[in-house]
C-alpha cells in the first residue's frame, strides 16, 4: 500500500483537486459540495493568510484534504476508503495551530472521522454533536484543575 503524500495548498489547480475528492466521495448527505468548496475559498478574499490547507494524496490521486481557519477549526474530507489518513490530518491539525481549543465538524455519517477524532480525544459538544472539540491545557496561560470524569451515552449514533 502507497503512503500518503502532503501537499501545501498553492493555487486554484489545488482548489480543484479538492473538489475532484468531494466530488468522487459525494452522497446525498454530503458535509461540502464542489461549489461550497470555491464559494468559502473565494468568498473572503484577502483572508487566506488566516487558512492552512493541505491535500493528502495517494499514487498522485487526491483521497484527504484538511482547511484550518484560524484560530482553530478544522473542516475536512476523508475518502472513507482510507480511513487511516484522518489521524494524519489530525496530527497536521495539531501541529499547525496554537489555540487551547480546538474544532472539527463532522456529520455522524462521517464515522472514519468520527472514530479517528475519538481517539485523539476530541468529544462531541453536548448542544452540537456534529461539533467536535479538544481542549489542551498545555498553551493555557492559568494555572487549571479539573476533575476527571468519564461517562458514555448514545447520542443520534455518536458515542459521548
Amino acid at each position: 500500500m502507497s503512503i500518503p503524500v502532503i501537499r501545501t495548498y498553492k493555487d486554484s489547480s489545488d482548489l480543484k483537486r479538492m473538489q475532484k475528492l468531494t466530488q468522487a466521495i459525494w452522497s446525498l448527505e454530503p458535509n461540502y459540495h464542489i461549489g461550497d468548496l470555491a464559494w468559502q475559498r473565494y468568498r473572503h478574499a484577502g483572508r487566506e493568510d488566516d487558512w492552512d490547507t493541505a491535500i493528502w494524496e495517494m499514487d498522485g490521486k487526491p483521497v484527504a484534504w484538511g482547511w484550518i481557519q484560524n484560530p482553530g477549526e478544522l473542516i475536512c474530507q476523508v475518502d472513507p476508503d482510507f480511513p487511516e489518513v484522518a489521524k494524519d490530518i489530525i496530527d497536521w491539525f495539531d501541529k499547525i495551530t496554537i489555540t487551547n481549543e480546538q474544532k472539527v465538524i463532522v456529520l455522524e455519517t462521517e464515522s472514519h472521522l468520527i472514530s479517528a477524532l475519538e481517539d485523539s480525544l476530541f468529544n462531541p459538544l453536548a448542544e452540537n454533536p456534529e461539533v467536535l472539540t479538544k481542549i489542551s491545557l498545555d498553551s493555557c496561560s492559568f494555572p487549571v484543575q479539573c476533575q476527571i470524569s468519564l461517562k458514555a451515552a448514545i447520542s443520534r449514533g455518536l458515542r459521548i
